[in-house]
């Protein structure tokens, strides 16, 4: 889900956006939003936005955990393509959705 927040006030060609999720991915990795502009990293996992998630390691592995990062975007009537993403020590995993999110 993603949901457009109020509009900066220090800079009026931005706008707050928040970026989350729910999932059960394991407590070790950790979920992040990466895209098709330099605010999210421009497809590069190494520049992805972290997300924060509510339970973390106080979860159970059978329950799901709630995930988000706010990210400030250029106000554009273009859409940003995204994809959430699982970082692991040893790689990524990559959201397979079929395309990207818009």
């Amino acid at each position: 889900a993603v949901h457009a927040l109020p509009p900066s006030r220090s800079v009026l060609s931005t706008m707050l956006v928040r970026f989350s999720c729910t999932s059960f991915a394991p407590v070790t990795s950790r979920l992040a939003v990466v895209g098709g502009c330099p605010e999210l990293g421009d497809w590069s996992p190494d520049h992805a936005k972290v997300m924060a998630c509510r339970l973390g390691h106080g979860r159970l592995q059978s329950e799901p955990d709630f995930h988000w990062v706010d990210v400030e975007l250029p106000s554009s009537p273009q859409g940003i393509e995204y994809k959430f993403i699982e970082l692991h020590c040893n790689g990524v995993h990559w959201e397979e959705t079929g395309g990207n999110r818009h």
